[in-house]
Formats: structure tokens, sequence, C-alpha cells
């Protein structure tokens, strides 16, 4: 297999690009290849050199591509991705520059899927999916095309919730659930009547014990929603 040596330099002066064909203006930051087995080298835009790889396969590198194939393949891309579209009928440098361009977009776009993934799964499963609207604030949707950027979308925070913090507190709270005084250990896994409630530290203890790990019938957790 030959051995290649790549190397990044700007040009001191004006060099042609082996694959595109075009100039490299001087200053310009190009690649340079050393060919060993055969002592050759090869100069060509830092682009076309990241684009090559991008159109290669393993039998590329193995049997190496020439000027016209690469040509051909820009073109191929054009043809198959903007066919008759403006602004895609420059050099065929200015062509790779705009395909490296869009080539790193769809790169982005693969990253922001993987950020949207988990709240895609999230919504999928029936969980509560929360959109940014124009102002900023956090809406509640069901309808979700999911074609802006993952900071827009969120799954809808999980209520916080704190102990009874008096006897009162807990009534008032158990008079909004039936059947009212029941609750479920979760840990125990039973149901069991609430037959006394009180105030003060050890009942405040009590309460943050059992928000823990009770629940009302209904599934509520066994204390007092913090909006």
């Amino acid at each position: 297999m030959t051995s290649i040596i790549n190397t990044e330099l700007k040009a001191r002066k004006q060099h042609t690009c082996c694959l595109c064909g075009c100039p490299i203006e001087k200053g310009e930051q190009y690649i340079r290849q050393f060919q060993q087995e055969d002592r050759c080298t090869l100069k060509m835009h830092k682009d076309c050199f990241g684009l090559l790889s991008e159109l290669s396969d393993q039998e590329d590198y193995e049997e190496g591509v020439s000027s016209e194939d690469f040509i051909n393949r820009v073109d191929d891309y054009v043809n198959d991705n903007h066919y008759q579209e403006d602004g895609w009928n420059g050099s065929v440098y200015e062509r790779v520059k705009m395909i490296v361009k869009e080539l790193e977009e769809k790169k982005m776009n693969r990253s922001e899927a993987k950020e949207l993934l988990p709240i895609i799964q999230a919504f999928a499963e029936g969980r509560a999916i929360e959109l940014k609207d124009s102002y900023g604030k956090w809406v509640e949707s069901d309808l979700l095309a999911f074609d802006l950027s993952p900071k827009n979308y969120r799954i809808k925070p999980e209520p916080k919730y704190r102990p009874f913090k008096d006897k009162e507190e807990c009534w008032q709270e158990m008079l909004k659930h039936k059947p009212f005084g029941w609750i479920e250990d979760k840990e125990a896994n039973e149901y069991f009547n609430v037959q006394c409630i009180a105030s003060g530290d050890k009942a405040i203890d009590l309460y943050t014990r059992l928000l823990k790990r009770c629940v009302f019938i209904d599934g509520t957790p066994f204390g007092i929603k913090e909006e």
C-alpha cells in the first residue's frame, strides 16, 4: 500500500489544485500530499481534500481518484441535489465549497437530532412535551413537528411536592382526594387509611417520610404541590 503524507501549508505562490483544476491562490491554506512510493507530490484545496473523503469509498483509497473522477462526482452531487437551481453554476471549486458547507450543515442537523431523540421518545411514550413560544414561555402542546432547534423543546418537568406543614394543610388536601383518607404505600405495596393527623415537629417528620413513599389512591403524591 502506498505510504502517503498529507501536510497543510500556506501557499507562497499560486498553485493548481490537482482535483478541481482551479487555482490555489497565494496566501491560501492548502494540502500537499506526498506519495512516497511514486515520489509524487500533489497539491489540493483544503475543501477539495475534505470533500474527497466524503464522496469516496474504500476502493478509491486503494486505486486513487483522478481529477476527472472528482469533478464528475461534484457534478453528480449537484445534479442529484440541486438540478437547475440558481447559484450552483460556478466554477468547480465554488461548487465544492458550497457542497462542503451543505454537508457540514447536515452534520449539524444530525447532531441536533441526537439532542431531540430523548424528547421524541418521551413524546411517543405519552409524556407531556413543552414548546417555547415567541414570548419565551413554555407551553404544553400535542401537535409537534420537531422542526425547530432542540432548545425550543423540553420534556415537561415533573411537579414538585413538599411535606405538609401542619394538620390543617394535610386535612384540606385530603378533602380533594377520594376515597377520603386512603393512601398507598408504594414501597410496601399496601393501602391504609389515615386515622390521625397532627401538627408539630414530629408530625412534619412523619409527613416527610410519607411523601417519599406514599401517594393518594388517585396517584397524587401525599403532599403539597409547589407552584
